[in-house]
């Protein structure tokens, strides 16, 4: 029993902690992916912004330049004198100088131009205002007037950054490409300006995109993760090894144009995508200058931590399962030890076995301040209580023992004593009988009186001799019915003693039920705590169920108590059955040891008639002997005589026989009684029996 529910408490207890673990750490997984998926969508949209802020500074103030530059001579320009070649020469002289100064603030720019347009100076002369900036020198320098009439050719490709933004009405950057004199990567952005919707010319700036690409290509991200740029139309314009011919929207046939979409609907956001062979979570921002800085990383390393999360998540889980099935281990041992203890206790109770052996588990059940400790307290009083009840029906069995044997010693004497009796009866009838045949002897011999007499006086005096032995055994008979009436008396307060102690048996008996009652309802009431324990366990849902299990496991120790209470209670019923038989038979014993003693008063007063008459008699016979000289003389007198004799011993015959009817019906009740003494020393022996079955040393 120990063993299984252990089992049941261990398996319960680690199943719910695997099933908590499992939700637990399966909810702990899931949010940790959301949370550092969440953590590395942010960190690279944070990177991807940062460098695209970063990238976006100097396209700023370059743009912010050409617009300071274009402001100037929106408000410097007097539109009257553009025809006016010196004025034309002079104002181009302030605007180099003003061009030199924004050169010389802004230290990435390397070239800044203006343009005028020849419609807007008259057509005749080209104006153009160019500065560059020399590494070699470390100084700038500004060129007036380096372009022809005929260089103004719109479909030139050399004058496309002339035309395209006219054409836009808008400022544009171009993509990096090589300047030819400094051998460095460069990018220009170009802008128109208008006065009154009227082209002015066009202004615009060149810096080194060397910082710019290595600002990207020294980006690294994780282990494996980099930085590229996009152009507007998503043209590769920086990347460690995909070049600039190829396009993100024509890439894989047009694989990637759902990106696209995403990039224009939103200025940044985390898109995760295959690329290359692999799941990558592509980070983009949308710069100032209508360009993208991409970054792009596997999602493995990305979720690298979430793995070393996971698996410690997992050696949690694990080590907490080791940890649950230790202490349901030791948990429980410690439910299961008062249980089994309480059964042991209950099992040996069952098997009427009341000794106190191995009672230290069971004190210390008793020492808990909770239901076991009431049980447990509860269980010892029973034990106790059945052991006092015991040992009294033992006591009073063996006292019932004894009084029986007094009872059977009694009884064989009185039937000793009537059988001396009725034999000395039966002697006093027959020498009756012969007293009687000799009378009548007498009258027929009576003529021969005289030559008899000799014979009448020998049967005269047999006949006191006769009546000496009759009056003896008269004397013996008193003495053996007072004997037999003393025994009798003996006999009757023996029943009473034992009437009393089965009167003590039953309601000791009735106590013992009372006890069993009391564990009936503990036991009832047990099943119902255990019961709302269940119903407690099944509210509280999972974290109750191993609490369920133990309040199983209490309702079924209180149905094993009311079963092994109600076998107790079926031994006690015997007993109590078998007392009232005991206390039926003693009480008829008492109305037969009345009847006796009222037979006994009859046997004494016959006696005692027996002894008058035969003293009467004995008196006939002195005057018989005193008169026998007179026999001749006195015929008649002898005959009248010899009559009274006749008549007095019929009557002796009849009392004679009347006392022997009265001692076989004395015999007989005596037998009677032997008998009951019989069969309540078998019930005697049956509850001495039943108590033997109990172990109470």
């Amino acid at each position: 029993m120990k063993n299984k529910i252990i089992t049941k408490i261990v398996s319960t207890i680690v199943v719910c902690f695997i099933l908590v673990a499992i939700i637990v750490g399966g909810v702990s997984i899931i949010k940790s992916t959301q949370v550092i998926k969440s953590e590395a969508i942010d960190k690279l949209l944070n990177i991807a912004s940062s460098k695209g802020n970063e990238y976006s500074i100097q396209p700023a103030k370059m743009e912010n330049t050409v617009s300071e530059l274009s402001k100037a001579i929106l408000q410097s320009i007097d539109v009257s004198k553009i025809n006016d070649t010196n004025y034309m020469n002079k104002y181009e002289n302030n605007i180099g100088l003003l061009m030199k100064s924004l050169g010389e603030n802004n230290k990435n720019i390397v070239d800044l131009y203006i343009n005028f347009d020849p419609k807007f100076t008259g057509g005749h002369e080209t104006y153009d205002i160019g500065y560059e900036y020399d590494d070699v020198k470390n100084q700038g320098n500004v060129k007036f007037n380096l372009y022809t009439l005929a260089d103004y050719k719109k479909g030139d490709s050399k004058m496309s950054w002339y035309y395209d933004p006219i054409k836009l009405r808008k400022g544009l950057w171009s993509k990096p490409y090589v300047d030819s004199l400094r051998n460095i990567n460069v990018i220009s952005y170009t802008a128109p300006i208008y006065l009154n919707n009227v082209l002015v010319g066009v202004v615009g700036a060149d810096m080194s995109f060397e910082d710019l690409k290595s600002l990207i290509l020294n980006t690294r991200v994780y282990d494996t993760g980099r930085a590229f740029l996009l152009s507007s139309d998503y043209t590769f314009i920086v990347d460690k090894s995909i070049t600039s011919k190829y396009n993100l929207g024509t890439m894989n046939g047009g694989k990637y144009k759902n990106v696209i979409s995403k990039i224009k609907n939103n200025k940044s956001s985390v898109i995760e995508i295959n690329f290359e062979g692999q799941k990558m979570l592509f980070a983009y921002y949308t710069a100032y200058n209508g360009q993208i800085v991409g970054i792009i990383v596997p999602s493995k390393e990305v979720l690298k931590s979430l793995n070393n999360t996971i698996y410690t998540i997992l050696g949690a889980i694990i080590i907490g399962i080791i940890f649950s099935t230790v202490a349901a281990l030791c948990m429980g041992k410690r439910i299961s030890k008062p249980i089994e203890v309480a059964t042991d206790f209950i099992t040996k109770m069952a098997k009427l076995d009341l000794t106190k052996n191995d009672c230290s588990n069971l004190n210390i059940i008793i020492s808990n301040k909770n239901e076991i400790g009431i049980m447990g307290g509860s269980l010892e009083l029973l034990r106790k209580e059945l052991l006092e009840t015991v040992q009294t029906i033992k006591q009073h069995s063996t006292e019932i023992v004894q009084y029986l044997d007094c009872m059977a010693v009694s009884s064989s004497q009185t039937t000793s004593s009537i059988a001396v009796i009725t034999k000395t009866i039966n002697e006093l009838a027959k020498g009756t009988r012969e007293q009687v045949d000799k009378i009548q002897n007498s009258f027929s011999k009576l003529n021969l009186l005289a030559s008899d007499i000799e014979k009448s006086v020998l049967s005269i005096s047999n006949l006191g001799k006769y009546s000496k032995e009759m009056k003896k055994m008269q004397g013996q008979g008193c003495e053996s019915i007072e004997v037999l009436n003393e025994n009798l008396n003996k006999n009757d307060k023996i029943s009473k003693n034992l009437g009393d102690n089965i009167d003590k048996l039953c309601k000791k008996s009735n106590l013992i039920g009372e006890i069993m009652s009391t564990i009936n309802s503990i036991a009832e009431q047990t099943n119902l705590l255990a019961l709302n324990a269940s119903i407690e366990s099944s509210r509280a849902g999972e974290s109750g169920k191993g609490f369920a299990v133990v309040a199983d496991e209490i309702k079924k120790l209180a149905d094993s108590s009311l079963d092994e209470t109600r076998k107790i209670g079926k031994i006690l019923n015997e007993i109590q059955e078998e007392i009232a038989l005991n206390k039926d038979n003693m009480d008829e014993a008492k109305i037969t040891g009345k009847e006796v003693n009222k037979s006994m008063v009859l046997c004494m007063k016959s006696f005692q008639f027996i002894g008058k008459s035969n003293s009467n008699t004995m008196l006939q016979i002195e005057d018989l002997e005193c008169n026998i000289n007179e026999v001749n003389e006195s015929k008649d007198h002898l005959i009248r005589s010899n009559e009274e004799i006749s008549t007095i011993i019929e009557k002796s015959s009849s009392s004679t026989e009347e006392v022997a009817a009265i001692m076989e019906e004395q015999e007989s009740a005596v037998e009677n009684v032997v008998e009951s003494i019989e069969k309540i020393n078998t019930l005697a022996v049956t509850l001495d029996g039943i108590v033997q079955r109990f172990k109470i040393v």
